[in-house]
């Protein structure tokens, strides 16, 4: 992290959590309008565990700016069209000092009716899941990204996909600008 993000970041009051984006590749047909009611279950409940964390932080003394409220951040971007709407006038909209973007790509590898057919040793190394999480923090002053993060995930069977996800969103949250140490 650059000591000009650091310095930006200190003089950052409030940030909003811009809603996530949640694409999946899956083996298997789901219908669309399941599909799409999938990505954005995953991407609300995403939205709001970074959110509670981030509040938890901000409890503990770890976390310094104010978090805009994700109902209000919503209700204020339905009043908009998000995917035409640049990051500077997101920052105006919402009337906060910087943005925290997130997206999620998810490739489920293996189809739910292959594994079943799968002896129970193969069905113990096989990644039915991985994951990619990008997030990048927007500063409205410099009109540019300060921070990003990349992290990836990998479950097998029986492994959690929502602890999978939240973990790595929580790992992503710690290495913010604003984490007190």
């Amino acid at each position: 992290m650059t000591e000009q993000a650091v310095d930006l970041s200190k003089q950052h009051q409030r940030i909003a959590i811009i809603p996530m984006r949640v694409q999946i590749s899956s083996k298997d047909y789901i219908p669309p309008y399941q599909h799409a009611e999938q990505e954005d279950m995953i991407a609300k409940r995403l939205q709001q565990d970074l959110y509670f964390f981030l509040m938890k932080q901000k409890a503990k003394g770890k976390f310094a700016p104010s978090l805009m409220d994700i109902t209000s951040t919503q209700a204020v971007l339905n009043r908009h069209k998000l995917d035409t709407l640049t990051a500077v006038q997101l920052t105006q909209i919402l009337q906060v000092d910087a943005v925290l973007f997130l997206n999620l790509s998810i490739e489920r590898s293996h189809s739910s009716r292959v594994v079943a057919h799968m002896d129970s040793t193969l069905q113990k190394k096989v990644r039915i899941e991985e994951g990619t999480l990008n997030m990048r923090l927007f500063d409205a002053v410099s009109s540019q990204d300060i921070w990003t993060y990349r992290g990836l995930y990998s479950i097998g069977i029986g492994d959690s996909p929502v602890n999978a996800q939240s973990n790595t969103l929580y790992q992503a949250a710690k290495g913010l600008p604003y984490a007190k140490r």
